[in-house]
């Protein structure tokens, strides 16, 4: 996977003492703004009479934000929840935010990458209920996500007491981190195309 490819990337550059130094799990989220163009595709023409003409090459544009949760820690995290809240959502039919969300994740290696979702360039603009101009955008959406990620270390050693711990005091789990993104955080010029 190319995206996760590039997360790592980017975690290990930036956190590469966080991995040496740290003992404990430390999940991040990184989100990236893709401009991607896809391989050249011959569409065949011919003129009125039937002659053939050169092919049209044409190529599918492909312009979305990805969000991917990295473990940049020493150790595993486990049992991983990642759930949501503020009012940014998708639009129809692809409110839900996917399958990832909600649900417990047993673990995550160091260095391990999981792509949570997309979030295509016609999600960050707003539209009219109705009327003439249902179809056109009338803005951009000023509207944040926020994504929560419980997890835990491992369960053995010392830690057994600080995971004890945290569930006396009526924590979800030890750890959290919580990662806000903002829609006019995106706007403006995209990044240079990449071709496939």
């Amino acid at each position: 996977m190319e995206f996760a490819t590039s997360a790592i990337t980017t975690a290990l550059r930036v956190g590469v003492n966080v991995v040496v130094s740290q003992q404990r799990p430390v999940l991040e989220i990184y989100q990236e703004i893709h401009n991607d163009e896809g391989p050249p595709i011959e569409i065949p023409q011919a003129g009125h009479a039937g002659n053939p003409l050169p092919p049209l090459i044409h190529r599918f544009s492909d312009q979305f934000v990805s969000f991917i949760l990295v473990n940049i820690g020493g150790i595993r995290a486990e049992n991983v929840i990642i759930t949501t809240a503020g009012e940014f959502k998708r639009s129809a039919p692809r409110e839900n935010l996917g399958e990832r969300f909600g649900i417990e994740h047993a673990q995550m290696a160091p260095g391990q990458a999981m792509f949570l979702l997309r979030a295509e360039l016609h999600d960050l603009w707003k539209y009219e209920p109705s009327g003439p101009d249902a179809e056109r955008a009338s803005g951009n959406k000023d509207e944040r996500l926020i994504i929560h990620v419980d997890y835990n270390g491992p369960n053995a050693g010392l830690n057994r007491f600080w995971r004890l711990l945290s569930k006396f005091r009526s924590r979800r789990a030890q750890f959290r981190t919580t990662y806000v993104f903002h829609t006019l955080n995106v706007m403006g010029d995209l990044p240079p195309k990449r071709y496939a």
